[in-house]
């Protein structure tokens, strides 16, 4: 519901890139060794290409209402500050580093009217999702407490943008059958976990899975349903 007690369905876009796009092999500096040769700087993607209010006109005339907005672990951690032509049609994301520029992106969005999803799509930087590219789960190469950890680092950071209005805990946890009972726990504990630290009213999913059935569950405050 929006602020006036009103249904608000959302009409999304998936704006990826911010989660990695590198395929796995390779020089990262080739674009030739990303996901379709997109090479997305693990920034929200095409900020090199288009002015983000372009990028955003387009959204709304595609009337759109919200985005979904994946970024990886790796990325929220990296100081470091981008180079100049990975945001070339975009200049004053110049020497910012990239979640500086992530934090940009969520403002310019929630600025046009934009809901906001966060998604920790990825715990390394690289295109998704295979049984052995250490995103598989959420703890495939990192603990459970260091991916809480994130989220909470990640909702105090947005607390006060009243349209970041969604987490999307993690993209299509992948395991094989004899560990989906632990996996699937863990998954549900740590969301639990996040539920009492006061998420302050955002929808929490996480994004099914062909390998787990079971885990595209969203929670909302006042119900839980399942897609």
């Amino acid at each position: 519901m929006d602020a006036q007690g009103n249904r608000f369905k959302l009409k999304s876009a998936n704006w990826h890139g911010a989660s990695g796009t590198w395929n796995g092999e390779g020089d990262p500096a080739f674009d030739i060794n990303h996901h379709c040769g997109e090479n997305s700087y693990n920034l929200p993607l095409g900020l090199q290409y288009v002015p983000m209010a372009d990028i955003l006109d387009s959204m709304e005339e595609a009337g759109l209402n919200s985005v979904r907005l994946p970024f990886s672990t790796e990325m929220v951690k990296d100081t470091r500050a981008v180079q100049d032509n990975w945001v070339a049609a975009n200049p004053q994301l110049r020497g910012k580093t990239p979640l500086e520029i992530y934090d940009a992106v969520v403002e310019a969005l929630t600025a046009r009217g934009f809901a906001v999803i966060l998604n920790n799509h990825t715990v390394k930087s690289r295109w998704c999702c295979s049984v052995n590219d250490q995103n598989e789960r959420w703890n495939e190469s990192q603990t459970d407490a260091e991916w809480a950890d994130v989220w909470l680092f990640m909702v105090w950071r947005y607390k006060d943008n009243k349209r970041v209005v969604g987490a999307d805990l993690y993209n299509e946890v992948t395991v094989v059958a004899s560990s989906y009972s632990y996996s699937a726990q863990g998954l549900y504990r740590s969301a639990v976990v996040l539920w009492t630290i006061q998420i302050g009213g955002w929808v929490m999913t996480s994004t099914g899975s062909p390998q787990v059935s079971g885990l595209g569950t969203v929670y909302s405050p006042k119900q839980t349903l399942i897609c």
